[in-house]
């Protein structure tokens, strides 16, 4: 990310006189550039591009301008994070050098996770099957040269040396942490155990990657068309639309295949008064391969092997044992206690489907309910919140967080051009994040709606750390001898990616 002065909280401990102004204060008026902002998101868009018609480079990175991009950018990251590691395991009796121990980790963290992250929202959101495959490849790369940095003696001797001595009392407060964190990965990495063990742990960790990457993009893949019969549309409203349903309604065919999620398959789970037929729909929607299901095991008996082999019962012991969860002990519990607060509301909710599901079909008792009854039975509208609510749409949302933001902490979001070939698809928003002091001082990039290929879900990625970097001493980590070394300067400069540094003037 960028640097900048230290932030002061404008905080919300405000005096009783304070608190009764704010209570009788009229609300903010919001301004054009709030309508701006929330007309970015909520209305058509055509990316503006700036410059010229020769590709910025992804995410404005002119070493990420194709694919095959990825290779030399992999390569030169981990010759250039080699150096680093060098001089820290170097570092020995030089005391300015073993102070430098703990910032030096650090920018060999934030110089591979910068890449890493990268790769793997491209090899997430990118549409198109090249940059993926690139992406999937220098993600697997330097997360097995992490493990392995992670299983390193070396590495872990020198932290754990420094952090023994008086020096290490010397640091301030923000970089003792850090090194806490830094000693707490070595540790959860087996960096104590044998070498043959710290080989095994490196494997694993690689072949868990492989497998949960195998796993989620199997979950897109094609599943075996529904064939449907004259009896399997029973109730189903006729739509010329649906010409397939439509034809068979009507005894022009009689049977038509369809894929599982498709909008004919849909409509026979929602409407179709033949409860075979809903199960039929519904099994296909959620099957999964012989092979994915192998995967799936696979990954799971190698995440076993992995918490035995660090010391823990299990996968999810080792997850959480330095998380707010620490035992899944305490998941079950939480879990259980949502299950109690919810099971009367859901048990009252159950009973309605099963009323419902009785009268449609003039039973005389409560039938069971099944997860295929759940489109044709539940009710097709959301229950109404107490209090009437706006629409929320995605740009009044922003707009919201922008304002939140700006009379917290002075900052604001504002709609940035970008420049082609500076996002993977046209679809992508960007945002100036803008100090109302010192100006722009960060980008987000936004990828909010559906598109087909995309992957689901909601999750975010830090593609720059926040950290300073006008000290990072960078030239030291060079030696004399390394004058003709293979990572040249001019190599650097063009394939490594660093962070920015923010000034202010």
């Amino acid at each position: 990310m960028l640097l900048r002065r230290p932030f002061r909280f404008r905080g919300c401990l405000v005096t009783k006189s304070q608190q009764r102004r704010a209570h009788t204060a009229s609300i903010i008026p919001v301004t054009t550039h709030d309508h701006t902002l929330r007309d970015f998101f909520d209305q058509p868009h055509k990316p503006l591009l700036r410059g010229t018609n020769v590709p910025i480079g992804l995410l404005g990175y002119p070493q990420i301008a194709s694919p095959e991009s990825f290779v030399p950018v992999t390569a030169a990251t981990m010759a250039r994070a080699n150096y680093i590691v060098r001089r820290i395991i170097q570092a020995g009796n030089n005391e300015g050098e073993r102070m430098r121990i703990v910032k030096n980790i650090d920018r060999l963290s934030d110089l591979l996770c910068g890449v890493i992250d990268m790769a793997e929202l491209i090899r997430h959101t990118h549409p198109e099957r090249a940059w993926v495959d690139a992406a999937n490849q220098a993600y697997d790369t330097l997360c097995e040269y992490m493990n392995h940095l992670n299983t390193n003696v070396d590495l872990a001797r020198a932290l754990d040396d420094f952090m023994a001595s008086p020096s290490f009392k010397n640091l301030p407060m923000e970089a003792k942490q850090t090194a806490w964190i830094f000693k707490h990965d070595f540790d959860k990495s087996g960096v104590h155990l044998p070498i043959h063990q710290r080989q095994k742990f490196v494997e694993l960790s690689s072949n868990i990657i492989s497998l949960g990457r195998d796993f989620l993009q199997g979950l897109g893949a094609e599943k075996k068309p529904i064939m449907l019969f004259t009896k399997d549309c029973e109730g189903v409203p006729e739509t010329p639309r649906l010409w397939q349903l439509y034809s068979v309604k009507r005894g022009l065919r009689s049977r038509v295949s369809v894929e599982p999620n498709s909008a004919e398959a849909r409509r026979v789970l929602k409407h179709s008064t033949n409860e075979e037929a809903r199960k039929k729909v519904y099994v296909s929607q959620n099957a999964s391969s012989n092979e994915q299901i192998q995967v799936l095991e696979q990954l799971l008996r190698d995440r076993a092997e992995l918490a035995v082999l660090v010391g823990r019962q299990s996968y999810g012991e080792m997850l959480l044992h330095d998380k707010m969860g620490k035992k899944p002990e305490h998941v079950h519990e939480f879990l259980g206690s949502l299950l109690e607060f919810s099971r009367p509301r859901a048990l009252a909710a159950l009973n309605d489907v099963k009323q419902a599901k009785k009268r449609s079909q003039g039973l005389s008792y409560l039938p069971e309910i099944y997860a295929w009854d759940r489109e044709a039975y539940f009710p097709s509208k959301s229950l109404e919140p107490p209090i009437p609510l706006p629409r929320l749409t995605p740009g009044l949302a922003l707009c919201a967080f922008s304002r939140l933001l700006k009379h917290i902490y002075g900052i604001s979001c504002e709609p940035a051009d970008v420049e082609r070939g500076e996002v993977w698809h046209d679809d992508v928003r960007k945002v100036n994040i803008v100090d109302e002091s010192e100006g722009i001082i960060g980008w987000i990039y936004l990828d909010l709606f559906y598109r087909e290929g995309k992957a689901g879900g909601a999750t975010h990625y830090t593609l720059r750390c926040s950290r300073r970097v006008d000290d990072d001493d960078a030239a030291n980590d060079f030696l004399p001898s390394d004058h003709g070394r293979e990572l040249t300067p001019d190599l650097e400069e063009r394939l490594v990616i660093r962070s920015e540094s923010h000034v202010t003037p």
